[in-house]
């Protein structure tokens, strides 16, 4: 009962509060645009070389093992080896836009946040 109390008549936050308030959220975005722009260059690096590993190793295991005697088959089967490359660079394009939209978003509340500082303080 008392904290439906004091919630309803909580008194307002002072000037200096509500600065502080507002320089602890811009160092929070601060840091959270810098993690996700790590998290972004680790997570496409990581990506394109597991991918590249993987590729290296699938197709030289479909040559020496399985390599079909025509050439049409030979195509057939090593087709998807072609297609490959391409959907890794899909996967990196469509990831490294998300990523880039989450940074940018980042950055908006970030320039909000300082906007709404410099007018607080003048």
């Amino acid at each position: 009962m008392g904290n439906v109390v004091a919630r309803i008549w909580s008194p307002k936050r002072s000037f200096r509060d509500h600065l502080e308030h507002l320089e602890q959220e811009i160092r929070r975005l601060e840091s959270a645009q810098q993690r996700s722009a790590i998290i972004r260059r680790q997570l496409i690096s990581s990506i394109i070389l597991w991918s590249s590993v993987l590729y290296i190793f699938s197709f030289t295991s479909f040559i020496l093992i399985f390599l079909p005697a025509g050439w049409v088959e030979r195509f057939l089967y090593g087709s998807p080896f072609l297609l490959i490359p391409f959907l890794i660079l899909l996967l990196n394009k469509y990831l490294n836009l998300f990523l880039e939209r989450r940074y940018q978003n980042y950055g908006v509340k970030l320039n909000e946040l300082k906007e709404e500082e410099a007018q607080d303080v003048k």
